[in-house]
C-alpha cells in the first residue's frame, strides 16, 4: 500500500486476545487460563481462519473449527453438529465470535453457554496520525454548533 501511495499516512494494526467471558454468568477469564483447553470454535465472520488461528496461538487445542459464511443463520442443525463433535472429541467448551453470540444471544445462552473471544486492536504504527486525521475529520465547520 505504501509503495502505491507513498504520500497516504498509514495506519498499522493487529488483532490480540483480550480475554474470554461467558455472557450468561459475566465470569471473566485471562486467554492464559484456556491454554490446553479442548474446545470447538464457531464463527460466522467475513474471514474465519483468522479468528480460529488466534485461538490456536493462544494455546487453545480446537477439536475441531467450524467455519460458516459472514452473517450465517444459526440452525439447530448447525448446533447438532457442534454437540456431535463436542461428545465425539470429548470436548465441553464452545468458544464463538462476539458478533455471532450477539446475532442470536437467546439461542447461543439455551444450547451451549459459550465462551466469547474479547479482541483488541493494537496499534503498531500511525495511531496518532489516524486519531488526529479523525478528529479534524470531524471538527464542526464554520457556524455549526456543537451540543454536547
Amino acid at each position: 500500500l505504501a509503495r502505491l501511495a507513498p504520500e497516504a499516512d498509514l495506519a498499522e494494526a493487529v488483532h490480540e486476545p483480550a480475554y474470554f467471558f461467558k455472557p450468561s454468568s459475566g465470569t471473566v477469564r485471562p486467554v492464559e487460563a484456556f491454554r490446553g483447553m479442548r474446545a470447538a470454535a464457531v464463527s460466522g465472520i467475513g474471514c474465519p481462519d483468522s479468528f480460529h488461528s488466534l485461538l490456536r496461538l493462544s494455546g487453545i487445542d480446537l477439536v475441531h473449527s467450524f467455519a460458516f459464511p459472514d452473517h450465517h443463520r444459526f440452525s439447530e442443525r448447525d448446533f447438532n453438529a457442534v454437540r456431535e463433535v463436542l461428545r465425539n472429541e470429548n470436548a465441553r467448551e464452545v468458544i464463538i465470535t462476539e458478533k455471532d453470540f450477539f446475532r442470536c444471544p437467546d439461542l447461543w445462552a439455551r444450547s451451549f453457554d459459550p465462551w466469547i473471544l474479547r479482541i483488541r486492536i493494537r496499534f503498531r504504527a500511525g495511531e496518532m496520525k489516524l486519531w488526529e486525521t479523525l478528529e479534524a475529520l470531524t471538527a464542526p465547520g464554520p457556524g455549526e454548533k456543537v451540543y454536547a
